[in-house]
């Protein structure tokens, strides 16, 4: 390759035959005998100059209610994801428009849609059109489980929560909670919905019901809310305030996210659900007089406190639309903060009220004092956690004080700039770096150059779906970046090098 013949040709070919790059023989022959390794098959795509990201198609079951309708019955169905689409989303998606083979049931009224999917810390959810409110109660349930089935075969999704129209649905008049994939036949998973609605009404304290419930916490950067499952208990006979109990102690995983209520929170009374002159349903929340006084002694933010609340609430409690807050007999009608000032009109705070804010952890991988990469946590923004370019951003601006004695791997005067172009074929991430970038790195040693490149490759196959990543400099492919580790095909992480 020639890149502004930044090195002198001697060099260079010292610099090849470390590398393993060249078609030197490794082991002796005799003089005059002729060796030459086999031409590599592989043949490189053309170097990306934006980014974007190729068809992705999958082979997966989806799975319809049988005929009986008391089990699941799979159907292996070829998926494909155009554009920033995922996998699982695409899965959704065929799920609910396809027409079952003879035999089976389509598992949503006609007409219900995919209106959005997160997918986050292994929670995915999964908004659907209000077609999806015609169904039954036990046609819900039965909607619910085989979406879950089916979302759960993704590596990346451990359970699924529903909303309908950006609600959470009635089954029974309780929760359905999040789900983890449905064991045993529909006719007992209908049953047991039933069965806890019956013994909750009569005794809640008795009944012991649990459901799993998706609480959201603040990240320690950024201000983002990160999901968490927790399986809590039904017993006081009203359910805001069994979540709201839940979430007062704040996160168990307290490593990329903390608690969003002060511990001295007391709710004044039970939270009730009002009914607005448009027919909203809405939920009170009355906390003590120096609740927000609580909040700014804890350190905690007022935003993100009545947001996670409205996250939680809303996509647990059926068909919640609003929450009013109150401090004392105060109404909380505004937040001013340094991210400005937010207004909630008549006092109703929705998810709209917000940015879009909730956020998913990703793996980052940086040079530590032992010659080794360390990991480092981050919190993103959904789009962000599945960017390639917003990763790379991130190792370029390096690891941040608290990750202790870290380092970036990427040499000095590399800028977001230098990144050229970003392309995914299937599982397989083409990376096109600046001719800058090449030369910033011809001072590299063997050691930082292995680790410059493993932290690259490491931190990018972390994604979904990313198991090798090809380097190109200026759209050419080079032997190597400093004559150490050979870059004529992909590279596959290197866990080994991880400390």
């Amino acid at each position: 390759m020639n890149i502004r013949r930044i090195l002198s040709i001697l060099p260079v070919a010292a610099a090849l035959l470390l590398s393993g790059c060249s078609s030197a023989p490794l082991v002796p022959v005799q003089e005059n005998e002729f060796v030459s390794l086999p031409p590599s098959a592989y043949q490189a795509p053309a170097a990306p100059v934006s980014d974007s990201r190729s068809e992705r198609t999958a082979r997966t079951m989806l799975y319809f209610i049988a005929s009986d309708q008391q089990q699941l019955t799979g159907i292996y169905y070829t998926i494909r994801a155009t554009g920033n689409q995922t996998l699982e989303e695409a899965a959704v998606m065929r799920l609910l428009s396809s027409t079952p083979v003879l035999g089976l049931i389509p598992v949503a009224p006609e007409g219900t849609a995919l209106r959005g999917m997160e997918i986050s810390q292994g929670v995915a959810t999964v908004d659907l059109t209000v077609e999806a409110l015609t169904a039954q109660p036990q046609d819900l349930m039965r909607m619910i489980a085989a979406i879950t089935v089916t979302l759960t075969q993704f590596d990346s999704v451990s359970c699924v929560n529903v909303l309908i129209g950006g609600r959470a649905p009635y089954a029974y008049d309780l929760p359905v909670g999040a789900r983890t994939a449905t064991e045993g036949s529909l006719t007992g998973l209908i049953a047991q919905q039933q069965s806890d609605t019956e013994r909750y009404l009569a005794d809640p304290a008795q009944a012991q019901i649990e459901r799993q419930v998706v609480l959201y916490f603040s990240s320690w950067q950024d201000d983002l809310l990160v999901p968490e499952v927790a399986s809590i208990r039904l017993t006081s006979g009203n359910i805001a305030r069994d979540v709201i109990a839940a979430m007062t102690p704040g996160p168990k995983d307290t490593s990329i996210s903390h608690r969003v209520l002060p511990a001295d929170a007391v709710l004044l009374r039970d939270p009730v659900t009002e009914i607005q002159d448009d027919g909203r349903r809405v939920l009170r929340l009355d906390f003590n007089e120096g609740f927000t006084q609580s909040l700014s002694q804890a350190g905690l933010s007022l935003r993100q406190s009545l947001c996670a609340l409205t996250y939680t609430l809303v996509r647990f409690l059926p068909e919640i639309d609003a929450l009013t807050v109150y401090e004392g007999d105060q109404p909380i009608r505004s937040v001013d903060d340094a991210q400005g000032r937010t207004v909630f009109r008549q006092g109703l705070i929705t998810a709209d009220s917000f940015d879009h804010r909730i956020g998913r952890s990703v793996q980052l991988y940086f040079a530590g004092n032992s010659g080794k990469l360390e990991r480092a946590q981050r919190v993103l923004d959904l789009a962000s956690a599945v960017s390639p370019r917003a990763l790379l951003s991130q190792l370029i601006q390096g690891p941040y004080v608290f990750d202790g004695a870290l380092h970036s791997a990427i040499p000095d005067g590399v800028t977001e700039a230098d990144v050229l172009g970003i392309r995914q074929e299937d599982n397989l991430l083409l990376v096109n770096f600046s001719d800058n970038f090449y030369r910033l790195c011809q001072s590299l040693n063997e050691s930082e150059e292995r680790l410059l490149a493993y932290a690259i490759v490491n931190t990018l196959s972390e994604m979904d779906g990313i198991d090798r990543v090809q380097f190109y400099f200026a759209g050419e492919i080079a032997d190597t970046l400093s004559g150490n580790i050979c870059l004529t095909e992909p590279l596959i992480a290197n866990p080994g090098l991880t400390g």
